[in-house]
This record gives structure tokens, sequence and C-alpha cells, in this order.
């Protein structure tokens, strides 16, 4: 990282924060692209319409491990009263505020430290803090696995599609689809559902994730969890649409599934823009620019 060789281009505004401060030489806010050329090829058969066509679709995993119930069973009854007073307090909220960082109590660090067996190098600058881990290996899955379930329970009445990795679990009302392969199977699945959902983990603080961009790189609509970078890159009711509450997520799914010319609308604009400003090629041509190389 302090090599004057190294660039890096990170998606996440406050990762790029965390670089600079450890000494990162340099570092560059960077959105991520998608592969518009393959998208704009691609060919929809009857047979994927019968396969993938669907009101309602989420694609990702739903980080199903015991590790956060193995930590809380482990856990002093302060720590406990923390851990859920930190879950309660940040769950199905999305409005551009970081609600894991620096909550907790010195007490509850030290005692979660121990339990997780993490070591922390203090003489290492470019080293993983204690709240940072704990934040990104217990909470932010632990939250993200929450919603995740919780918004599919809240569309298991509709026309709903959860396709996940994740196997050996149930979700009661739900039918989990299988893992899609990122090359052939996934843009079909985003071109031929009238709503993509993207449910952000809780570890990218403010960036858009690259779900977003591949949806939108195959003419698929976009309802997103509030991101704060999304006012930065994209026009909410134009580009994209966003929801800042679960409940917000299903009054959205309901009007968009029943105003097809402005969910169209959204779609389409959200492609033109990416095609224009976010495609790999963009990308790649801004990146050489940066560290002075001629293409």
């Amino acid at each position: 990282m302090t090599n004057s060789n190294t660039h890096i281009f990170s998606f996440d505004a406050g990762q790029v924060k965390e670089l600079q401060v450890m000494g990162a030489r340099d570092v560059v806010h960077f959105p991520l692209a998608t592969n518009v050329y393959r998208n704009s090829g691609l060919v929809i058969s009857e047979d994927d319409q019968n396969r993938y066509e669907c009101d309602v679709s989420f694609i990702g995993s739903l980080y199903v491990d015991d590790f956060y119930d193995k930590v809380y069973g482990l856990a002093s009854d302060n720590t406990r009263k923390e851990m859920d007073s930190i879950l309660k307090d940040s769950v199905g909220i999305w409005d551009g505020t970081d609600r894991l960082a620096g909550r907790l109590s010195k007490e509850a660090m030290d005692d979660l430290q121990k339990i997780c067996h993490f070591t922390y190098d203090s003489d290492n600058p470019f080293a993983l803090g204690v709240d940072k881990y704990l934040v990104s290996r217990l909470f932010a899955r632990k939250l993200t696995h929450l919603e995740r379930i919780e918004a599919a329970q809240m569309l298991s009445g509709r026309d709903f599609r959860l396709y996940t990795s994740s196997k050996d679990f149930e979700i009661e009302g739900v039918d989990l689809w299988p893992a899609l392969s990122y090359d052939e199977e996934l843009p079909k699945a985003y071109h031929l559902s009238k709503i993509n959902l993207n449910i952000t983990l809780h570890s990218i603080t403010s960036g858009i994730p690259l779900r977003v961009f591949d949806i939108m790189g195959v003419g698929g609509l976009v309802l997103s969890n509030y991101q704060p970078e999304i006012e930065e890159f994209f026009t909410i009711g134009k580009d994209i649409e966003v929801y800042r509450s679960l409940d917000e997520m299903v009054d959205k799914v309901d009007y968009y599934l029943t105003h097809e010319k402005s969910r169209n609308f959204i779609a389409l604009n959200g492609y033109k823009t990416v095609s224009e400003k976010y495609s790999y090629d963009v990308a790649f041509q801004k990146m050489m620019e940066h560290i002075n190389v001629k293409l």
C-alpha cells in the first residue's frame, strides 16, 4: 500500500478513508462497472422465459452460519445486551448512517475478542482493528442475514424468487432457488425479473455493490436499499429506485408491479447511464488516465 507503484481503486468511500489513514500512497474512490458488451448480446429463449421470468427476485447469499450465535452464547450478559441493542437499532434501517461501528464498549470488545480468538497487532499500522473485525465478521453478516430473511418473508405472497448458494436452509413460506452462474444465468434472471432487489451487506458502509451495475447493464429495474453513494452516481427515481425500510420496500414493489410504464422508464434510463458511464471500457480508461498510462 505504501509503494508508489501501487494504485488502489475502491468502490466504498469509507474504505478509501480507512486506507488513507493507514498510509496508502494512492487511493481513489471509484465506482464499480459492468460488461455492457456481454449484456447487450443477451439472447433470451422461450426456455429462458419459462425458467427465469418473475415479478420480483433477489440473488445473493443469506450468510447462513452459526458463528454469531455461538459467540453470543459464550458472551457475558452485559455483552449480550449490547449485541441485542446494536441489532435492534440497525435491522431494516437504511438512512445513510453507519449504525455498527463504534457501538461496543471496551469491555464488550475485550469479551468478544477473546471469544473469537482474534489477535490485534497494535504495532502493525495495517492491522485490522478489533471494532472493525467484530463489525465485519459478526454484526454485518448477522444483520444482513436477518434483513434478507425478513425481506423474503414479506414478499412471500407474491411471484418472488430468492436465488442463493446457501444450502440446507429453509425460510417459511419461501421457495429457495439454486444459485445461478455469473456469466450465463445471472444476466437472464436480472433481465426477466420485473423488479430486482438489492440488499447490501452492511460491511459496505456507503458504496454500491456490483449487483446494482450488473442488473442495470441488462436493462433490469433495481430496487435497492439506500446507500449514500447512490445519489452521487445515479438519479433516484430515474435510474434506480431505493427504499429506506423494509415496509417501504414492499410498498415500492407493489407500486412498480402495477405501474409498468414507470418501471420500464427507470430500467431503460438505468441501462443508458451504466452503458455511458460505468462500462468496463470507460472504467479502464479512467484508471489508465489516473496512473498516466497512455493506451
